[in-house]
């Protein structure tokens, strides 16, 4: 399996694009790892979102199909992901580790991709009284401790909740089960989401720039 660095910049996609970390500049280092800029005017509320909000409808309809955010999942552990994180630049950078990251493409079956502001959020399709055939591509990566986990929570906010689900590795046909994803944390038919997909290619052009020193 080969490393996603470069990525199909069509490829559907997670998280909205707020600045964390333990160490943030508002220049870039001259180092060669990646590192988060600061925000001209930083969010205060750990759970502001992208739009500087959170959903109207927060609901427990995803307990379903999730595990607790109070919950905390054995490590390692993959993790799918389908939004700016599929970057690899951005995902080291969110979580804070020296070396790339290693990512593998792959999909997960029975969720649907709808937008939040810029960035997309998943729903099960069986909440939009549909059958479970979409398809959801991304790249699965390996969370090894609880400090990248709280890193990744605290990138997605709370409009997203760690949720189960099934990879399959594009070329493989190989299932990851037990792995994890972030999933919307509110209705499936919210008002704060629309339909449409998400664009690697002109999320990198357009908004990594001021996201990340890269």
């Amino acid at each position: 399996m080969s490393d996603l660095h470069g990525a199909d910049a069509s490829a559907r996609g997670s998280g909205p694009a707020r600045a964390i970390g333990d160490e943030l500049s508002t220049t870039c280092p001259t180092a060669s790892t990646p590192r988060l800029r600061e925000p001209q005017e930083p969010h205060t509320d750990p759970g502001d979102s992208a739009s500087g909000k959170l959903p109207r409808q927060l609901t427990d309809y995803t307990s379903r199909v999730t595990d607790s955010n109070l919950e905390t999942p054995s490590f390692p552990f993959h993790v799918f992901l389908y939004g700016p994180l599929m970057d690899t630049d951005v995902l080291q950078a969110v979580v804070g580790i020296a070396r790339r990251p290693t990512l593998h493409s792959g999909y997960i079956q029975g969720w649907r991709v709808r937008m939040y502001d810029t960035h997309p959020a998943i729903v099960p399709q069986t909440t939009l009284g549909q059958g479970g055939d979409d398809v959801v591509a991304g790249v699965v990566w390996e969370c090894r401790s609880p400090k990248q986990l709280a890193r990744l929570r605290e990138y997605e906010t709370e409009a997203y909740t760690l949720c189960s689900c099934e990879v399959i590795l594009e070329g493989e046909r190989t299932a990851l089960k037990n792995s994890k994803v972030f999933c919307w944390a509110g209705h499936s038919d919210s008002e704060e989401l629309t339909d449409g997909w998400f664009d690697l290619g002109w999320y990198r052009e357009h908004m990594k720039p001021a996201f990340v020193c890269d």
